[in-house]
């Protein structure tokens, strides 16, 4: 990261800087690279690279995708959301060989009372379909212990809030039970539908 930052900043003092003014706030367009994973990755023409108060503002879409995340941006009520998921590294991302297509991810388990509270991920990716493809995916997760025996099982289904092709849904729910000691987990998809 040190170096990403020391290359922007040396590209961007011996390239030299463009002002640029919008409502009174004084901008500097900072021709950068990017090196995603140890790849120079090109910034595609529409995405610029700003400069504001010592602090470079890079387009949020254009990172997420290329560090394989998924973005999305809703305005409720004149207040901006925009929502990054993505499999972080070095956490396990689960799949079901009878539907490769579909991922899995845990984030996050904790006790609340007498249940265990599941935060993850799902994707799915269809290549042969367009990417605002939705469907309707149910699966399980199943938790064992280090001898192979089920501690529990828990089951989600994106019927009420479909999923789009290509896109990562943050998933929330619980199991009662303390499942947080668990060993291993199994993913089993049980349908998709579009």
């Amino acid at each position: 990261m040190k170096k990403l930052i020391l290359g922007v900043v040396l590209g961007a003092t011996l390239s030299g800087v463009t002002a640029a003014y919008a409502n009174d706030i004084q901008t500097y367009l900072f021709p950068s690279h990017f090196y995603i994973n140890g790849s120079i990755t090109p910034v595609d023409p529409e995405y610029e690279v700003l400069n504001y108060n010592g602090h470079a503002y890079v387009p949020v879409r254009f990172i997420t995708e290329n560090m394989g995340g998924d973005i999305g941006y809703e305005n409720n009520n004149n207040t901006n959301s925009i929502t990054i998921n993505y499999f972080p590294a070095g956490k396990e991302v689960l799949a079901d060989s009878t539907n490769p297509q579909v991922r899995a991810g845990l984030i996050n388990l904790f006790l609340d009372g007498d249940s265990t509270v599941i935060a993850g991920l799902l994707s799915i990716d269809v290549s042969s379909d367009p990417k605002d493809t939705l469907y309707s995916v149910a699966y399980e997760l199943s938790f064992y212990d280090k001898v192979e025996n089920l501690i529990a099982t828990y089951k989600y289904d994106t019927a009420e809030k479909p999923i789009k092709n290509k896109e990562i849904q943050f998933t929330y729910g619980s199991v009662i039970g303390d499942v947080t000691h668990y060993d291993h987990v199994k993913l089993k998809v049980i349908k998709v539908n579009k």
